[in-house]
C-alpha cells in the first residue's frame, strides 16, 4: 500500500485506499459517508463525464474545522493542486485505475484574479467555461450552466450494455438556485433515473444535506469527501499581494512540487 502522504503518478491513477484522514473505509453507513459503488455496474466499462464548480471546489477546500471542534474556520492561503485533484477524479474510487474519461468541463466567474486558476484546470484538459459576473460583481450564473451541460449529456449521450456511463460533479452545493428548476440534486435524480452512476466530489464541511441524503438512498450515488486526502491535495501558498481576492489570488503556474513516484501498487 502506498504510503498515505504520496500520490501515485498522474498517468498511474490514484490510489483511493489511501487516506490522509482517520476516515473509515468506503461502507454505506448512511447520510454523509462515503459509499460503496454498486455491483451491478462492476463488469462495465465506465465512461466518465466530469463537471466542477470551480468556486466551490476551491473556496471549500480553505473550509477545516478545528482540532477543538468548532464551526469550519476559512484560512485563505490554502490552494489546490489542480493536477493531482484532476488525477483523482479520473480514477476509479474503489480501485484507483485509471479510467476513460470523455467529458471535462467546468464554470466560474469570469475575472482577472481567476486567470491562472483557470490555466491550471486547461493544462489538465478542461474546458472552462468564463461568465460575467453581475453588476456587483458577484458570480452570476454558473450553476445553471453547469446544470444545463450535465443534463444535455444526461439526454445525448447513448451507451452500449457493456458501457456505464459514470456522472461526476466536483461541488458540495445542494441549494435551490434561487428557486430555480434545476438544481445539482435535480440533476444526480436525472442521472439516477437514466441509469448513469453518480460520483459528488467534495470537501465534508461543504457538503450539502440533500447531496448527502441521496448517496444514502441511491446506491447509484457515491459521495467522496476529498477530506481525506486533504494532505496531497492542498498546500498552503504565501500571497505576495495581500489584497488579493481570498482563494482566487495570482498563483504560479505550477501550483508546487509534485510528490515522487512511489513505485509500483502491490
Amino acid at each position: 500500500m502506498l504510503s498515505p502522504r504520496r500520490l501515485p503518478r498522474l498517468d498511474r491513477g490514484f490510489n483511493t485506499a489511501d487516506a490522509s484522514r482517520a476516515d473509515p473505509p468506503a461502507q454505506r453507513v448512511g447520510a454523509g459517508d462515503q459509499t460503496s459503488r454498486p455491483s451491478s455496474s462492476a463488469q462495465r466499462t465506465p465512461r466518465v463525464h466530469v463537471a466542477v464548480d470551480l468556486s466551490n471546489v476551491h473556496f471549500s477546500a480553505q473550509l477545516e474545522p478545528p482540532a477543538s471542534g468548532g464551526p469550519a474556520v476559512r484560512n485563505p492561503a490554502v490552494r489546490l493542486h489542480v493536477a493531482q485533484l484532476a488525477s483523482l477524479i479520473a480514477s476509479d474510487p474503489t480501485s484507483g485505475e485509471p479510467r476513460e474519461v470523455v467529458e471535462q468541463w467546468g464554470a466560474t466567474s469570469a475575472s482577472v484574479t481567476r486567470d491562472a486558476l483557470v490555466q491550471l484546470w486547461e493544462q489538465q484538459g478542461y474546458t472552462i467555461r468564463r461568465l460575467n459576473p453581475d453588476a456587483s460583481g458577484q458570480e452570476t450564473g454558473v450553476d445553471m450552466t453547469i446544470h444545463a451541460v450535465a443534463l444535455e449529456w444526461l439526454a445525448v449521450r447513448q451507451y452500449p450494455a457493456h458501457v456505464q456511463p459514470v456522472l461526476v460533479l466536483v461541488t458540495g452545493d445542494g441549494n435551490d438556485n434561487g428557486g430555480n428548476a434545476t438544481t445539482f440534486p435535480t440533476i444526480v435524480e436525472a442521472a439516477v433515473r437514466l441509469g448513469w452512476r453518480v460520483e459528488i466530489y467534495s470537501w465534508r464541511c461543504a457538503t450539502h444535506r440533500r447531496l448527502a441524503a441521496l448517496a444514502a438512498e441511491y446506491e447509484q450515488v457515491e459521495l467522496v469527501h476529498l477530506d481525506r486526502w486533504r494532505d496531497q491535495l492542498t498546500f498552503v501558498q504565501e500571497r505576495a499581494n495581500p489584497a488579493a481576492r481570498p482563494g482566487f489570488g495570482p498563483r504560479p503556474p505550477n501550483p508546487g512540487p509534485r510528490p515522487p513516484n512511489p513505485g509500483p501498487r502491490p
